[in-house]
């Protein structure tokens, strides 16, 4: 994990920290959602110490808006960045409730926290040296019609997340455009291979975001050259392959 994660964490725990779970959460107690158990545990348990299966259960059992929502940010921030799985859907699915916030529900330190978050996640991901068995993997993945390993997968998942948030992913575009790097044009690459193969799972995120990506990556395979000039320098026959497979 990166220093700037790390700080962006702490950040976030700082400017969320006057928030506060009341004596009841608002989520719902249907069978299939919140037990009275875990409500009682999540209640007694320090945010920071929040386990994967609690913030799962809150995920699955919370319907429309609540304000306790910004109070599980930081903790949301943590185990997504380790991976946690925290729904059984989709990536956009996991901080969806801001899809239902009135305007203005989080200070401008909070917005900037969550911004900040989001932008030190992508930089993570995307600047992450690509390794020998991730060239395999994606090159073993181009035959297959759900392409499990291909090099952005890690980067769409991060778009789906701030998708329903007030957060703009064109920031995340702006970041890729100056990150001059053989790993940034290599999954530049992938997530081209990956959206033109699967539709890519932002056909499940609001129609703004959808655009606004398909929008900016067909820009790489019709008259921009950035693509072009990687697969000129690139020695690698696995990673000629992956430029080709975008570019074609």
């Amino acid at each position: 994990m990166t220093a700037r994660l790390r700080d962006a964490f702490e950040n976030a725990y700082k400017a969320f920290g006057s928030r506060r779970l009341g004596q009841r959460m608002e989520v719902c107690r249907c069978s299939a959602c919140m037990s009275e158990e875990t409500e009682r545990s999540i209640l007694r348990t320090p945010l920071r110490d929040l386990s994967r299966e609690q913030v799962y259960e809150y995920t699955k059992s919370t319907h429309g808006w609540s304000d306790e929502f910004l109070y599980l940010i930081p903790r949301y921030m943590e185990l997504i960045t380790q991976g946690e799985e925290l729904t059984l859907f989709e990536k956009h699915h996991v901080l969806s409730r801001f899809k239902e916030a009135p305007e203005n529900r989080m200070s401008a330190a909070e917005e900037a926290a969550l911004a900040e978050w989001l932008l030190a996640l992508f930089e993570d991901r995307l600047l992450r040296p690509v390794s020998d068995a991730e060239l395999d993997a994606a090159v073993r993945s181009m035959g297959d019609p759900c392409f499990p390993n291909l090099l952005a997968r890690d980067l769409a998942d991060v778009i789906e997340v701030a998708s329903p948030t007030p957060f703009d992913t064109a920031r995340f575009q702006r970041l890729w455009e100056a990150s001059l790097t053989r790993e940034a044009d290599l999954r530049l690459a992938g997530l081209i291979v990956l959206a033109t193969a699967e539709g890519w799972s932002t056909m499940a995120a609001p129609r703004k975001t959808k655009a606004l990506w398909w929008t900016w990556l067909s820009r790489f395979w019709s008259d921009d050259g950035r693509l072009v000039e990687a697969f000129d320098r690139e020695v690698d026959e696995r990673a000629q392959e992956v430029f080709l497979a975008a570019l074609g």
